[in-house]
């Protein structure tokens, strides 16, 4: 229906912008429809019409949910190649998708480039960094991204702190869950029953 309104008010000789493209970009990318959004997305290029970080995010958050992140690696480049500098959010969905497929290498990879870049990550690309981490087993890198998060300007939550108690507890190192249970404590966080509870 979207684009069909688009070429309705094209004929009319009506010129959209590149916001307007964006948030019908955007729209169809959440609602699932990728390919409708991609299609867009190049008729927008050839209109000389220039996408911004709001509709390359769009895109890639819309092909990191349907896991095509080779796509959406793809995408990242014509952005940066373009000029577009990605922001928090474009790459936090590029690193959930890498943890989804268990490629934590290149997620934290990702994360040293981000923070290369002057782009300071949040506390979603931060969890989900741990959370790959852990599935993975590479519980002292998770450890690691806890004390880098302490020392920065994000803390960690209570989400991240359970992630990292509960993969210790599963991996039979009680110990270490413990420290960073009574770490958090010192730092003033709050943390829950689960926590508790799986120690």
């Amino acid at each position: 229906l979207a684009i069909e309104l688009i070429r309705d008010w094209e004929e009319r000789g009506c010129r959209l912008n590149s916001f307007t493209y964006g948030i019908i970009i955007d729209s169809l990318s959440k609602k699932g429809l990728i390919t409708e959004a991609l299609r867009l997305h190049e008729s927008l290029s050839r209109k000389g019409a220039q996408p911004d970080v709001v509709t390359y995010t769009s895109l890639i958050q819309g092909l990191c949910n349907i896991g095509q992140l080779e796509d959406a690696l793809i995408l990242l480049k014509e952005a940066t190649s373009g000029g577009i500098q990605p922001d928090i959010l474009t790459y936090s969905s590029l690193v959930r998708c890498l943890c989804n497929v268990g490629q934590w290498k290149d997620c934290t990879v990702l994360l040293d480039k981000i923070m290369k870049a002057g782009i300071e990550p949040n506390i979603v690309t931060y969890t989900s960094v741990i959370q790959g981490v852990c599935n993975s087993g590479q519980l002292k890198d998770g450890r690691r991204l806890l004390n880098y998060m302490v020392q920065s300007t994000v803390k960690p939550d209570v989400r991240g702190i359970n992630i990292l108690v509960d993969a210790h507890c599963k991996e039979g190192i009680p110990v270490e869950a413990e420290a960073i249970v009574d770490q958090m404590i010192q730092l003033g966080e709050m943390l829950n029953s689960f926590t508790y509870n799986t120690l």
